[in-house]
């Protein structure tokens, strides 16, 4: 059949429903059995494309008799043919488009939709710093308080700044040191929960690590080479808050007095 074989191929029909419907062409309106005969194949076998072209649109059928005679649509017809799938097509295409809120919903009920995303050297751990300015909900944090010169600066000129204008409040816990206290002197009304863990090697914490919504942030910010990840992912987020939480009641965690 050649280049026309390919092209009916395309238009979603099977060799023998192509072998079919180029025999009726050639025949003109027929029923089963003639057709049978013109592609050697069964009536039955025959029967059963010739149905099936009719639901493709690629022929007619009446009943004449007891028989059903099947017309084929003449090629200048398929142009007709391909410009009503493609307005059922762009029917469906929106129909998509409205759904894609509804269908979001289910995915994100039984298989929340993961990404990692990597940061790398101070201009990217900034980077992360700002990701979280984007959100006015409850963060997080379990840290070392223990930056480079330039995230810090960051963090107290920036972050702070923004995220006081901003109305959820935060939680803490945090490596006691002068660093910490000197922060918090500053930034303690972001929090309306504090927590310090006293400084010994079993409990030193080299990374920072960032709770909110459905994403979770690891910050190694010290020395010349920061580096962090980012995962977004319910399951990991919630699981991470458990953690904070577990903590958060445990009696090497001392609470510290906020400021009315």
């Amino acid at each position: 059949m050649g280049k026309i074989g390919d092209f009916l191929k395309d238009l979603n029909l099977s060799p023998k429903e192509a072998s079919v419907y180029l025999a009726l062409l050639e025949l003109g309106p027929q029923p089963a059995s003639i057709v049978a005969k013109k592609v050697n194949l069964p009536r039955s076998t025959t029967a059963f494309h010739l149905e099936a072209l009719a639901q493709k649109g690629f022929s007619d059928k009446i009943l004449k008799g007891k028989s059903n005679i099947f017309s084929p649509i003449q090629p200048t017809e398929i142009r007709e043919l391909l410009e009503r799938r493609k307005a059922g097509l762009n029917h469906r295409i929106q129909e998509l488009n409205d759904l894609l809120p509804e269908f979001q919903n289910i995915v994100s009920q039984f298989l929340p939709q993961s990404k990692i995303s990597y940061f790398e050297g101070i201009d990217g751990l900034c980077k992360m710093v700002h990701l979280v300015l984007k959100h006015d909900v409850p963060i997080y944090f379990i840290s070392s308080h223990s930056f480079h010169p330039e995230i810090n600066n960051y963090i107290r000129n920036v972050y702070v700044p923004r995220r006081k204008k901003m109305k959820s409040k935060c939680q803490m816990i945090v490596t006691k040191s002068d660093t910490a206290k000197d922060y918090l002197e500053d930034a303690g009304d972001l929090y309306d929960w504090i927590g310090y863990v006293e400084k010994k090697d079993e409990y030193e914490m080299e990374a920072t690590i960032v709770i909110y919504e459905n994403k979770v942030q690891f910050m190694y910010c010290k020395g010349e080479n920061p580096l962090g990840i980012l995962i977004e992912n319910s399951y990991f987020a919630k699981t991470m808050l458990a953690i904070f939480m577990m903590l958060k009641n445990t009696e090497k965690i001392r609470e510290v007095p906020l400021n009315p």
